[in-house]
């Protein structure tokens, strides 16, 4: 049996693409210094003495003196493209990536706003090969019947809402359309220590 492979240490997250990758995806800047200059090189080697458009974002803030924005929008954040000269306040997908830490998890309950370092004993593994959750018990044996008694399924085509969620609780025998606080859990990564990113 191949043994399985060990993940890296870290990996990006992009929050606003929802992309996910485990190298580095800023160019590398480096000095050159017969040029007396930075170049920049791509995640495919290419370099250049200017930044790739998408990375050649900067961030400010409006001034409260600027006679435009300042009444409105003072210590409002704003963004520059000095490729382009684009000017935008939404945040480019390319500022958004964050590094991440692959084996420090944590999880919170979205519903009753609780956070743990420990697995919640209710919450679930999505298989999917079935397209439907799954439990492990304190045997370590896996069962499709969860410890508190919900699960989840997707109502019929003869349904008044076809297609849509809804829960069953086999111990209860309740079922409802909102998502019960059991299923609210998320796991979500450690943020790396925080790194500000190349001045381009």
């Amino acid at each position: 049996t191949e043994a399985p492979r060990e993940l890296p240490e870290f990996f990006w997250l992009n929050p606003v693409s929802r992309e996910r990758t485990w190298h580095q995806p800023e160019p590398r800047r480096e000095w050159d210094p017969d040029k007396g200059a930075y170049f920049y090189v791509s995640q495919d080697g290419e370099a250049s003495w200017t930044p790739p458009d998408e990375w050649a974002w900067q961030v400010h803030t409006v001034d409260r003196d600027d006679p435009k924005w300042g009444a409105d929008h003072a210590g409002r954040e704003y963004y520059v493209n000095t490729n382009t000269g684009e000017v935008t306040w939404d945040k480019p997908a390319s500022l958004a990536w964050v590094k991440m830490h692959t084996h420090r998890t944590y999880f919170y309950n979205h519903r009753t706003k609780e956070t743990t370092r420990e697995r919640p004993p209710g919450l679930g593994y999505m298989s999917h090969t079935h397209g439907r959750m799954y439990w492990v018990g304190e045997d370590g044996q896996t069962t499709w019947e969860s410890p508190h008694g919900w699960t989840q399924a997707v109502s019929g085509p003869d349904s008044e809402h076809p297609g849509r969620l809804f829960w069953h609780n086999h111990k209860t025998d309740e079922t409802t359309w909102e998502r019960p606080e059991e299923f609210e859990w998320q796991e979500h990564h450690d943020p790396a220590e925080v790194e500000t990113h190349q001045e381009l």
